[in-house]
């Protein structure tokens, strides 16, 4: 245990040197002192209880407790992506769970709120809000296979587009075109601590665009790029994510598709497993259970999973780019080999 007491009278001479620095421990305060270890805990655990009455006295500080959709939706990105390559079932939960919470509680009518605290929720939600939890639900998708995901932000991006985009010169506004009037709305693609939207829908664009086999999604992700190639050209660190997704751009993503049937999803799992722990940069991936009643409807809804059939009853990867695929494989070995090239 260490203390932060001193006496300079008994330190010698400290000029020239910051003492409140040098913390030290219990034992060696109470010998100073010439007494017990034990005599100084008491004597601080008085102080202690001498100030907690004090700061009683005064008015207690603001407790921030709302809930931010946009932050939720970082820390959902994140913890979905975590249970995957960590194989934490805690992180997909909780993840699931933050994500139902949005989804549920802080829509009003069919728009996405930014705030929620008491039961309530208010404010129409920024741009970064609806990036940011467009991305949660995406790698919830790919994390789950469970399609509500995907349709949630699918729903989200198109609320996204009506709201947001700039007509004319390309990109996204912060704020939406129905929000309360500002002076300027302005378009940032500056990534600091927290990203920017632009960077963040960029590649949400792109990942939708390759999942949904969505043409004008594309597009919208190069009206994107040609709003900010100046800033990209000129001071690139300034937009290290837009950077990340430009590079799935240009290099193109891995598109996997697993499949399997319904009483075999364990071995599936294993694909997929040994898809994420690979590191591939850019990927998007999809899953189809044969021969259940919504098959087809899913793979209809998801280019990637057409005609895409089990390996001899065996749960099948296949490893495609621009849809052209590789011959399938049940061996997770075999798939690794296969992202490596």
């Amino acid at each position: 245990m260490f203390c932060d007491y001193y006496d300079v009278s008994e330190a010698g001479n400290w000029e020239g040197h910051n003492i409140l620095n040098v913390p030290r421990p219990l034992e060696t305060v109470a010998k100073l002192h010439r007494i017990s270890p034990s005599q100084l805990e008491e004597r601080l655990a008085a102080g202690r209880r001498r100030l907690f009455e004090a700061r009683q006295r005064r008015v207690m500080p603001h407790l921030d407790d709302k809930v931010l959709a946009g932050w939720n939706g970082l820390m959902i990105a994140s913890m979905a992506k975590g249970y995957r390559i960590l194989g934490e079932d805690r992180y997909r939960e909780s993840a699931a769970r933050a994500a139902d919470f949005v989804m549920s509680k802080m829509v009003k009518g069919d728009r996405l709120q930014r705030t929620h605290r008491g039961g309530k929720s208010h404010t129409l939600a920024y741009l970064d809000d609806h990036a940011f939890m467009i991305e949660a639900l995406l790698n919830l998708y790919e994390t789950t296979f469970e399609m509500k995901w995907l349709d949630g932000a699918v729903k989200l991006n198109d609320d996204l587009m009506a709201h947001f985009r700039d007509p004319q010169a390309g990109g996204f506004f912060f704020t939406a075109n129905d929000a309360e009037k500002v002076l300027v709305r302005n378009k940032d693609a500056n990534d600091g601590a927290v990203p920017s939207g632009n960077s963040v829908q960029l590649m949400n664009l792109l990942r939708l665009s390759v999942l949904l086999d969505r043409k004008d999604l594309a597009a919208e992700a190069d009206r994107l790029l040609m709003a900010f190639a100046e800033q990209l050209g000129g001071s690139s660190m300034r937009s290290e994510r837009m950077l990340a997704a430009l590079d799935f751009y240009h290099r193109r993503p891995r598109e996997i598709a697993i499949v399997a049937k319904s009483d075999d999803l364990a071995r599936a799992d294993a694909l997929v497993n040994a898809a994420w722990r690979t590191y591939v940069p850019n990927l998007v991936m999809a899953r189809l259970v044969e021969g259940t009643p919504e098959a087809a409807a899913v793979a209809l809804r998801i280019p990637l999973l057409a005609e895409k059939k089990t390996l001899d009853g065996r749960p099948a990867a296949y490893v495609c780019r621009d849809y052209a695929c590789k011959a399938p494989t049940s061996d997770p070995d075999e798939l690794r080999r296969q992202l490596g090239q």
